[in-house]
């Protein structure tokens, strides 16, 4: 008895000049020919509004996975086209069905075979691809030259619509829009615009109401002002505008004077030393609080984590926010950063980076482990050469091969390597952060950023009118430096009166030291 002959049928349709209906056409011819020829469809793959130019096409790639499950001996499609226009994926994709024991016949010209029909194949395969590309080459090039006469080139912004082409203003939208800028230019806020013009009913071009992301849009766009815009092509004039020149430059400083206002009102919700500033006295972290005074002003504290869940925890006095920040940034950049101590710390820095660079370590993990690849590599070429061979044999081979390339190369740069920086750099870079504002927020972030590792606060027992003590940790390694504990912090005590390093500023003492990126306690004292 012979075998039923199964088939699945694949269709797809471009977006560009076709339309949903293609598909049931291509589907109704694909049934017909399968009746006709004693085929059983098990199922239909199609992908609507999808360039055959690409193989990123959800049901093209299902088709693909089922045919290895053994569902369906033939593959029928309408034509070649509907297959790929991409003569590389026409390729891949026929051999990965091939290889799953699937035929594909194109129901408008069936092929055996023969030679012939495999050089036809391949002729109609060049053309499906010069088709689609020289398409898309024609599509560009009317695109351009309707920029060139400022003609519609796709969706417009809302306020404006196409009339055969032309750009005209759609009168409702057009004056919700100058609506819009001029509410902003007299202060209102994105929201309260948003509530007035839904109030009114107003509505967006999608008949929805207004939100604020909408109005970020609008009140960026030039071609408000008449600037047509396609691509780097930009004409003055080029269609109508909305809003006067004058108009959408007021709005332009107010959006601007916005943000620095937003960014100055973040600035101030922003703890520099979140994650890097501890109690000294009992180890935890100190965290932001803000609270707000009899006559309404804000105040932002840094304070014991331990204090805060549970007040007879710690005793640590709160610290005022910029009080702390302040003293950490100008301690740094006037007591720590002179130049003895800059001198001082880029030749210490230096000597590490030296250390760094002759370590062998790396350089022998290197070495074995290129050992080890290439030895995968020769078995698996004896094993070609016994003649066991598949895709998976050259696809290892392959990644073999690129990560030799690679050990090889960092193999070279780890025996050349030597110190990115010389003494002069550290000293540079150094030096450029005395020249910041101290009372600059972004300046104060960088120097966090960069050169501290963590502050230890403690509380002055002696005296009750003072700020107490500070310990600063810097990091000065260029890589990932361990945040030093209360107990590290500890151990360097005998440090502290053998480095006299002491300075009372603002009502603080404070001392410095270097964190070590290495394992460990490896702490250096200037």
């Amino acid at each position: 008895m012979d075998k039923t002959k199964t088939a699945a049928i694949y269709a797809r349709y471009s977006s560009s000049n076709q339309r949903e209906e293609s598909i049931d056409a291509q589907l109704r011819i694909c049934r017909k020919y399968a009746e006709e020829n004693g085929y059983s469809i098990v199922k239909e793959y199609t992908d609507s509004a999808i360039s055959g130019r690409t193989d990123q096409r959800p049901a093209f790639q299902q088709m693909i996975q089922d045919s290895a499950k053994g569902g369906f001996d033939t593959l029928l499609i309408y034509s070649h086209d509907r297959f790929s226009r991409n003569k590389y994926d026409t390729a891949t994709y026929k051999t990965r069905l091939k290889r799953n024991g699937v035929r594909i016949v194109a129901v408008t010209l069936p092929l055996d075979d023969s030679p012939e029909s495999g050089l036809m194949e391949s002729i109609m395969e060049g053309f499906a691809q010069y088709y689609s590309e020289n398409l898309a080459r024609s599509t560009k090039r009317g695109l351009e030259e309707n920029a060139l006469r400022c003609k519609s080139n796709g969706p417009l912004p809302y306020g404006y619509k196409s009339e055969n082409g032309e750009i005209v203003l759609d009168p409702l939208p057009a004056k919700v829009v100058n609506l819009i800028y001029q509410l902003y230019s007299e202060g209102y806020g994105k929201t309260k615009i948003c509530d007035t013009l839904n109030r009114n009913g107003y509505r967006t071009s999608r008949g929805g109401q207004f939100k604020v992301n909408a109005l970020h849009t609008i009140l960026s766009n030039e071609r408000y002002k008449g600037i047509y815009i396609y691509g780097d092509k930009r004409i003055e004039g080029g269609m109508p505008a909305i809003v006067s020149d004058e108009l959408f430059e007021k709005v332009q400083v107010q959006v601007k004077r916005n943000r620095r206002a937003r960014k100055a009102m973040k600035d101030e919700n922003e703890y520099l030393l979140n994650g890097k500033a501890f109690c000294g006295e009992c180890g935890s972290p100190l965290v932001g609080e803000s609270g707000r005074s009899s006559t309404g002003e804000v105040y932002r504290y840094y304070k014991c984590a331990a204090r805060k869940k549970d007040p007879q925890a710690c005793q640590l006095h709160t610290e005022r926010k910029e009080d702390l920040e302040d003293f950490v940034v100008g301690y740094i950049c006037r007591e720590v950063l002179t130049d003895e101590n800059i001198q001082l710390i880029a030749e210490k820095e230096f000597a590490l980076l030296e250390e760094e660079a002759a370590d062998k370590s790396l350089l022998m993990a290197l070495q074995a482990e290129y050992k080890q690849v290439s030895a995968k590599v020769e078995n698996i070429l004896e094993a070609i050469e016994q003649g066991i061979f598949t895709p998976k044999t050259k696809d290892r081979l392959m990644e073999l091969e690129n990560r030799q390339t690679e050990l090889e190369d960092r193999i070279v740069r780890e025996k050349l390597k030597k110190p990115e920086f010389t003494v002069d750099h550290i000293v540079y870079w150094l030096t450029k952060f005395r020249q910041g504002d101290i009372q600059d927020f972004e300046f104060k972030r960088a120097v966090i950023n960069a050169l501290v590792n963590s502050v230890f606060v403690y509380d002055d027992d002696t005296d009750p009118s003072k700020k107490g003590r500070i310990i600063i940790a810097l990091n000065l390694k260029n890589g990932p430096v361990k945040t030093l504990t209360r107990s590290d912090v500890q151990q360097m005590g005998h440090h502290f009166e053998r480095y006299s390093n002491f300075c009372r500023i603002q009502r603080y003492t404070a001392v410095f030291f270097i964190a070590s990126r290495n394992s460990g306690i490896d702490l250096r004292e200037i």
